[in-house]
């Protein structure tokens, strides 16, 4: 889920002014409005729907395409040594990396939401697109925006 009311790994990782990222990657995200995860739970609840279902916004955003949109930097680091080099990195600004978002980092993951869809009932209102382009409404500009570098 990405909402700039919402801290988690991820957010947290996407305020900074500068994105470590895993050299030869780009590793595909997808993220999830507030409004639809909210709307999820309620119809689970009201309607009594049984089962897992994931849930996350339709398409895909490459972490190089967010960090454009963002308007951040990204520094490209050695697979070798990320996790201790990346933590560096976001320490200096304050921040920090949680070790279990450095394969997120890395590898991505896509999940597919059809049952959702199919067999919940629920259709997305927002895509990952959306969701990522509202969260980086709330933030100041990026480095990258500021120089006049557009996504």
């Amino acid at each position: 889920m990405l909402h700039p009311s919402i801290e988690t790994p991820l957010s947290n990782y996407l305020r900074n002014p500068v994105l470590p990222a895993v050299l030869g990657f780009d590793p595909r995200l997808q993220f999830l409005s507030l409004e639809d995860a909210i709307e999820i739970l309620t119809q689970a609840v009201l309607h009594d729907r049984p089962g897992t279902f994931n849930a996350a916004g339709d398409g895909i955003v490459l972490l190089s395409q967010a960090a454009r949109r963002l308007g951040r930097p990204v520094i490209p680091l050695l697979p070798i040594g990320f996790a201790a080099a990346s933590r560096r990195v976001i320490r200096t600004m304050g921040s920090d990396i949680p070790p279990d978002l450095h394969r997120l980092l890395t590898y991505g993951r896509a999940i597919d939401t059809s049952a959702l869809r199919d067999i919940f009932g629920y259709e997305l209102v927002q895509t990952s697109q959306e969701t990522l382009d509202d969260f980086g409404a709330s933030l100041r500009p990026g480095i990258l925006t500021t120089l006049g570098v557009h996504a």
